[in-house]
């Protein structure tokens, strides 16, 4: 409280009363011209052809994983079938069986490690995240600075995770497949085959 001219009162503020800590720490790194300091000073605003392109890879993955999962339930007599149909070629067949399966569990798992690591590269080289140029599908502070790239490295550590993920099952189905050309396990499994039937 503070008497003012012609002998009214006036109320005294403090100055961070209705300002808040990040808006007085960004002002404040800009006067000090600290460009490492992490900021969020801006809004990247969403785009909205992004969001829908977002929204589509969603709606055909789903899809996508629908129709993969309903066909192999149904095909999977068939293609038992097929498989034993030639004994001189069953093995080739399993291993065209399993190559088909990896590609298909480990094409989206490579692609999204794939993505993260550029995307992490981006922020880590840029100290902006978002990326300069980077299109998000919802409103998005900007960080810049030590935060920005941190973001950036759990993104590195996180394809590096998808990518050993991706090493360790097509490992599994590789032995998968070598257990299966074994002409032993045929017998077995058109044994059990011609007992259901």
């Amino acid at each position: 409280m503070a008497r003012g001219p012609y002998g009214s009162t006036t109320l005294c503020c403090p100055k961070n009363l209705f300002h808040s800590n990040a808006e007085l720490g960004t002002a404040g790194d800009h006067k000090s011209g600290n460009p490492a300091a992490a900021t969020m000073s801006d809004i990247q605003r969403a785009d909205p052809i992004a969001r829908k392109q977002a929204v589509l890879v969603v709606a055909i993955g789903t899809i996508i994983g629908t129709v993969l999962i309903l066909g192999f339930e149904r095909l999977q007599v068939p293609l038992r079938e097929w498989i034993l149909s030639e004994p001189g070629s069953s093995s080739q067949r399993v291993k065209v069986v399993f190559l088909i399966m990896a590609a298909v569990l480990l094409a989206p798992l490579l692609a999204l490690a794939a993505y993260f690591w550029r995307l992490g590269r981006r922020i880590v080289r840029k100290q902006q995240f978002p990326p300069p140029m980077h299109r998000v599908i919802r409103d998005t502070p900007v960080i810049r600075g030590p935060a920005a790239v941190f973001r950036g490295r759990v993104l590195g550590s996180l394809a590096v995770c998808l990518a050993i993920a991706a090493g360790l099952l097509s490992l599994v189905l590789w032995w998968v497949a070598m257990l299966l050309s074994n002409p032993a396990v045929y017998n077995n499994m058109a044994s059990d085959a011609d007992a259901g039937d």
